[in-house]
């Protein structure tokens, strides 16, 4: 594959990455806005209303294993045309279904977005397969840094839309995702076609045509592969799991709507905005050392979400998770992308984002249910006890792995 690409960092490919990142990730963020008051408003009880938006990690944790295996086939340039398809056809179902009040079609729109933004994750892999191997993880980051822009935009994507059609004043938005949609296959249709597909490895016994056939199910993966898949997990997961109840708990405690979204902005900042130096870090101190220094800044935001519930403790302790997300989560995926190779490389990268999705729903439901019936401090002593834990484990394997993972 490398002599079909120009592997220069700044090169073609990894240009046409990072805008349509920055177009496919607007989706996202709109939908944490327009998705509940869209279930609200069709909903035949209120209980109902989070069901849409609910279905999206439902539908990811069904297909992240397919979604993968397919760009292994036919490539990342197919994959991510076919998942702006997808966001187009679910943009576009969800629209109809407030244009006619029908709640099982927006549940319906939302869970074909789902699927969309599962091609839409894998952006960061191609990025890595577009430059040297040198540069991969400067180029994961700087994809990851890319989403900031679409944090800030997509969610003003919905108020400059409202008042298209005063009587459906969501509509226009779900319509504007499938406009992004189109703009981001587009872009993404100038890709190199091979991008991607899965190419023998050296280690491979197999060779030849049998290379590009579709991994086999029967999944048999080395014991060290799990060390990277169970970081990316994991740091997603109590990422969502302090951030995903954090509205609710500010409400509670009294502070303003205004001061709410001023924390999740600060949050979503620090999440995105340190990509631009996590490459280097990387390149310097080795992908697993970052990876552990992630865990430890989300530990200190644990512990200082204990500190109290005025503002400050929100902000630091947000802004910390934002971080030791950001440090974590690439430095796992760089190691992910380094030790996926040949025919398992889309097994392995399916199984990785399966369990993302998993364990994000997974906290996202358990922080609100913990929330609910514990409180805030809880949801802090929990993040305390996993966090060090997972710590432990890496400093174990880290001295005593077979597997020297850097």
């Amino acid at each position: 594959m490398s002599d079909q690409l120009n592997l220069s960092f700044f090169n073609k490919n990894l240009v046409l990455l990072i805008i349509g990142n920055i177009l496919f990730g607007m989706i996202m963020p709109l939908l944490i806005v327009i998705g509940g008051i869209a279930g609200y408003q069709l909903a035949p009880k209120a209980a109902l209303a989070t069901l849409p938006a609910s279905l999206q990690p439902v539908a990811g944790i069904i297909f992240a294993f397919v979604v993968s295996l397919f760009m292994a086939k036919y490539g990342r340039r197919q994959g991510f045309v076919v998942g702006g398809v997808f966001a187009m056809i679910g943009g576009i179902i969800a629209a109809i279904s407030l244009y006619f009040g029908h709640f099982i079609l927006l549940c319906v729109g939302h869970f074909i977005l789902g699927i969309a933004i599962i091609f839409f994750g894998f952006i960061r892999f191609a990025a890595a397969e577009s430059v040297a191997e040198s540069q991969r993880a400067s180029a994961i980051a700087f994809v990851q840094g890319s989403t900031v822009v679409s944090a800030l935009i997509g969610p003003n994507i919905f108020p400059a839309t409202k008042y298209f059609l005063p009587t459906h004043t969501l509509l226009y938005s779900y319509l504007a995702i499938s406009v992004i949609a189109i703009l981001g296959s587009v872009i993404c249709r100038a890709l190199s076609a091979e991008i991607g597909k899965t190419t023998p490895d050296p280690s491979d016994e197999t060779t030849g045509k049998s290379a590009h056939k579709l991994p086999n199910f029967a999944i048999n993966f080395p014991l060290f592969t799990y060390v990277p898949i169970l970081a990316c997990a994991l740091s997603f997961g109590l990422m969502v799991f302090m951030m995903a109840p954090t509205p609710l708990s500010m409400k509670h405690h009294g502070h303003s709507d205004l001061h709410t979204s001023n924390v999740i902005v600060w949050h979503v900042v620090a999440m995105f905005a340190p990509s631009f130096i996590t490459g280097k870090l990387i390149a310097r101190f080795g992908a697993m050392t970052i990876t552990k220094s992630g865990f430890v800044i989300l530990l200190l935001a644990f512990l200082t979400s204990k500190t109290g519930n005025g503002l400050w403790p929100y902000y630091s302790a947000l802004i910390l998770l934002g971080l030791g997300w950001n440090f974590s989560f690439i430095g796992a995926s760089t190691i992910l992308d380094y030790i996926a190779k040949g025919r398992q490389r889309g097994a392995i990268l399916g199984v990785n984002e399966t369990c993302i999705m998993l364990i994000a729903a997974l906290s996202s439901f358990l922080g609100g249910v913990i929330l609910a019936f514990y409180g805030w401090q809880v949801i802090s002593t929990l993040g305390i006890v996993l966090v060090t834990a997972i710590i432990l484990f890496l400093y174990l394997y880290g001295r005593f792995g077979q597997h020297n993972l850097k």
